[in-house]
């Protein structure tokens, strides 16, 4: 991972922790649960830089993996972007 992506996911991860990110985040949780309130499926896959903040636990399939570029508690894949 590049330096310069590292430095912006954990600006991110930082502004996801702030207030102006927590209304974001309600926000973009409230749009989802429409989605999720419908899917179906045994796996459900959230990508990016929200490490401690969830957008698909309100959903019915129980099965969360996470993936990011950086070793975290929650993410169970790692990967990149190219």
């Amino acid at each position: 991972m590049s330096r310069q992506f590292s430095e912006i996911f954990d600006e991110l991860e930082s502004w996801y922790g702030m207030e102006a990110g927590r209304v974001v985040l309600d926000k973009v949780r409230a749009h989802l649960a429409t989605y999720l309130d419908t899917a179906f499926g045994y796996h459900i896959l959230q990508i990016g830089p929200v490490r401690e903040h969830s957008l698909i636990e309100q959903g019915r399939i129980h099965h969360h993996i996470y993936a990011g570029p950086v070793v975290a508690a929650r993410f169970g894949l790692l990967c990149e972007g190219g």
